[in-house]
C-alpha cells in the first residue's frame, strides 16, 4: 500500500505545511493522551477503593446500640439499647444464614500499656476468634486468637506492627508479656502491617483480646458497643439484617422501625452503591475522552480538506496524465493514516510517562493505586482513530477524484 513514491509525497506534503500538520497531530495526540489518562486515573481510584473494601467481608451487616426515639409497649423514649456478647451465640443459632459473628468491645480506660521500660496508650479491643474472618486480618508472626483461648479465658493478646515497634524495638514479641491494667497478657500473634486499612479506624494501634477475658476481667455483663454478622455466600444480607434487628427488638423491647435504637450498616448494599458510582464515573470519563478524540478526528478531516483544495491543480494534472480516481483517494487517505497513527502513538507514549510519574507521586495514597495503562483500550483507541482519520480523509479525496482535469486546472 505504502510505496516509496507515496512516502516521498507524504513527506513533502508534511514538510510544506509543518505548522498545520503539527497542530493537527497535536489534536490527535491530545485526544489519545486525555482518553488514556482519564481512564487510568479513574481505574486508579477504583483500585484504591476496591482494595479498601476487599479488606473485610462484603456480605456483612454491622450493628451499633443507640437510644430509642419511638415509644414501645408503654416504655419511654431515650432508653439505651446495648446488646451483650451472649447474644451472639443465640443469634447464630436462631438465624442460620449467619456464617460468622463477632462483637467488638473496647476496654475503656485501659490506660498505659507497658512492656519493660517501654509504654504507650493503645486501643484494647475484645473479639471472637472468627473476627479475623470478618476483617480478613492476616497474621505476620505467631497466631490469631483461637477457640481454646475463649473457652479457657487465656490472657493472650494479638498486637499490631506499630505497637511492636514502639514497645519491643525490634525484639521478637511472640511469647513476651505486656501489662494491661495491672494484668499480664502473653503476646501470641502479630497482625501483618499490610492489612491495616483506613476503614479499620485505629487498627494500627489496636491490641486484640479474647472476648471471654474481657468479660471476666473488665465487663462482667458482657456489654458491647458494636458487632458484625457475615452471612452465608449467596444469602441476602439486607434481609438477614432485618431479622437480626427484629430478634434484638423482641429481646430489648424497642420498635423494629426505630432506626436510632439500633444503627445498622449494610456493607453489601453500600459496596454496590460504590460500584454503581464508579461505573457512572467510568462512563463519564469515556464520554469526555471520546469527545476529545472526536476533536482530533475533526482536525484530521479539516486538514485533509484544506490539503485537497490546495492540491486541486495537481490532482487535475495527475488525472490528465492518466491517474485513476482510486490512486488519488489512496494518496490522501494514506497521508491521513500516517498523521493519525504517528500522533496517536506519541500521545500514548506521553500518557504512559505521565501515569508512571503519577503512580510514583501517589504511591502512599491509599485511595489511589495502580493507575495502569490498559493497552487493549489504548491500541483499540488508536485503531479507531486511524480508521476515523482515514474516513475523514476519504470524503474530500473522493470529491477531488470526481473533478474533471479541465475544472481542476482552472481552479483558483
Amino acid at each position: 500500500m505504502f510505496k516509496k513514491e507515496v512516502w516521498k509525497e507524504i513527506y513533502q506534503s508534511i514538510k510544506a505545511h509543518k505548522l498545520r500538520t503539527f497542530l493537527t497531530g497535536f489534536g490527535v495526540s491530545w485526544g489519545i493522551f486525555m482518553l488514556v489518562l482519564l481512564l487510568c486515573v479513574g481505574k486508579g481510584f477504583k483500585n484504591g477503593v476496591n482494595n479498601q473494601l476487599a479488606g473485610s467481608a462484603s456480605n456483612a451487616v454491622e450493628f451499633w446500640g443507640g437510644k430509642t426515639t419511638i415509644p414501645y409497649k408503654g416504655l419511654n423514649v431515650g432508653r439505651s439499647i446495648q446488646v451483650t456478647g451472649d447474644d451472639m451465640a443465640d443469634l447464630k443459632a436462631d438465624i442460620p444464614v449467619i456464617k460468622y459473628i463477632s462483637p467488638e468491645a473496647n476496654v475503656t480506660n485501659a490506660g498505659t500499656i507497658s512492656y519493660g521500660n517501654n509504654s504507650g496508650v493503645y486501643d484494647v479491643r475484645a473479639v471472637f476468634p472468627e473476627f479475623s474472618q470478618i476483617e480478613y486480618l492476616h497474621i505476620g508472626e505467631g497466631r490469631w486468637l483461637d477457640p481454646l483461648d475463649m473457652e479457657q479465658e487465656r490472657k493472650v493478646a494479638v498486637i499490631s506492627k506499630k505497637i511492636e515497634d514502639q514497645l519491643f524495638h525490634g525484639k521478637d514479641p511472640i511469647g513476651e508479656y505486656i501489662t494491661i491494667k495491672g494484668n499480664y497478657y502473653k503476646v501470641v500473634g502479630l497482625v501483618a502491617e499490610d492489612t491495616t486499612r483506613i476503614f479499620n479506624f485505629g487498627s494500627e494501634s489496636t491490641i486484640y483480646l479474647p472476648f471471654s477475658v474481657y468479660k471476666a476481667e473488665f465487663e462482667p455483663d458482657g456489654k458491647i458497643e458494636h458487632f458484625t454478622a457475615v452471612m452465608e455466600d449467596g444469602a441476602d444480607a439486607e434481609s438477614a439484617g432485618h431479622k437480626i434487628k427484629k430478634w434484638l427488638a423482641r429481646k430489648y423491647s424497642f420498635d423494629p422501625k426505630d432506626d436510632d435504637a439500633l444503627y445498622v450498616y449494610n456493607r453489601a448494599r453500600n459496596e454496590k452503591v460504590v460500584g454503581q458510582l464508579f461505573s457512572g464515573v467510568g462512563i463519564f470519563l469515556w464520554i469526555i475522552g471520546c469527545s476529545t478524540l472526536v476533536g482530533g478526528v475533526v482536525g484530521v478531516g479539516n486538514i485533509m480538506l484544506v490539503t485537497v483544495k490546495e492540491r486541486t491543480k495537481e490532482i487535475g494534472i495527475r488525472k490528465a496524465l492518466g491517474a485513476v480516481p482510486s490512486s488519488i483517494i489512496s494518496l490522501v487517505i494514506q497521508e491521513a493514516i500516517v498523521i493519525t497513527t504517528v500522533s496517536g502513538f506519541v500521545g500514548l507514549v506521553i500518557a504512559s510517562g505521565a501515569l508512571s510519574l503519577i503512580g510514583k507521586l501517589t504511591k502512599s495514597v491509599t485511595y489511589f493505586q495502580h493507575p495502569e495503562v490498559d493497552m487493549n483500550v489504548a491500541i483499540s483507541a488508536i485503531i479507531i482513530l486511524v480508521v476515523a482519520g482515514a474516513l475523514a480523509g476519504f470524503i474530500p479525496a473522493r470529491n477531488a477524484s470526481k473533478i474533471s482535469p479541465i475544472e481542476a486546472l482552472r481552479y483558483e
